[in-house]
């Protein structure tokens, strides 16, 4: 659990979020979060209006939209993604919509907590290299809307903060990890062709 209370410390330190979402939590083992919701560093708070969308390569924030499936009755989440490629109607179990707050006053109280974290800054091509990206602009748009942090910098000595950068890796096969447990779960309940 020392891990999992070190990387919520640095995620409120370093990027100032203080929420988690069902996407990430389930990647974690459960066990993990019973123990975190039990000594109270995170509780589950009210479900979001919406999910971040990982149809494509540029993750978006939609509004889930509840609906009743006609065939099996049962409440689910729908949205449209805009995406040319991989766009259009998706589905979504309501359990994705869940939320937890990060309780930032029981982390202080931990022997984690030390009042300075000691970070670094890196290169593109190291972040690249992290996060097994080929294409270095990518990160420049990430940094440029604030979703990686970087040291303010411009041209070379423009350098990406490696916290920042692994948060992002994190997330982000977070999101292929959900996005392939829904494809099985679609191919699992997928009615076969009666022709």
């Amino acid at each position: 659990m020392k891990e999992r209370i070190e990387y919520l410390i640095k995620r409120i330190r370093l990027r100032g979020m203080d929420k988690i979402t069902y996407d990430e939590i389930a990647t974690w083992p459960l066990e993990q979060v019973k123990e975190l919701e039990k000594h109270g560093y995170i509780r589950q708070i009210e479900d979001a209006d919406g999910i971040t969308c990982g149809q494509c390569d540029e993750p978006c924030y939609k509004t889930v939209e509840v609906r009743k499936n006609l065939k099996t009755g049962e409440l689910i989440g729908t949205f449209f993604c805009e995406d040319e490629e991989y766009g259009g109607p998706v589905t979504v179990e309501l359990k994705r919509l869940h939320l937890w707050e990060i309780n930032i006053d029981k982390l202080k109280e931990s022997p984690y907590w030390q009042e300075k974290i000691e970070d670094q800054y890196i290169s593109f091509n190291e972040a690249k290299r992290i996060v097994g990206f080929e294409d270095k602009s990518y990160f420049t748009r990430l940094a440029n809307k604030d979703i990686i942090k970087d040291n303010g910098k411009k041209g070379q000595e423009r350098k990406l903060l490696l916290s920042s950068v692994l948060l992002y890796k994190n997330q982000r096969e977070n999101e292929e990890r959900i996005k392939r447990a829904d494809e099985l779960h679609e191919e699992e309940n997928a009615i076969p062709d009666r022709h």
